[in-house]
């Protein structure tokens, strides 16, 4: 099962908040032990745009083909 979650703050450290629903269709209850796999999400929309200031690959590759003569 995929859930995505946001880490919250719990004094010192970092938390995860089961839905309710969630835990109820998997039988997590209070106190149980879960794995957990961690991965990151990056926002793609930080990136959008990003590259705007960076030449286009058609206008590198002309370039390179410029200086081969």
């Amino acid at each position: 099962m995929e859930l995505r979650a946001e880490v919250t703050k719990v004094g010192n450290s970092l938390g995860l908040i089961i839905p309710s629903a969630v835990a109820r269709k998997n039988g997590i209850a209070y106190k149980d032990r879960v794995i957990i796999k961690i991965m990151p999400v990056t926002e793609k929309s930080r990136f959008f745009g990003a590259a705007k200031s960076l030449p286009s690959g058609q206008s590198v590759k002309d370039e390179e083909r410029r200086n081969w003569s």
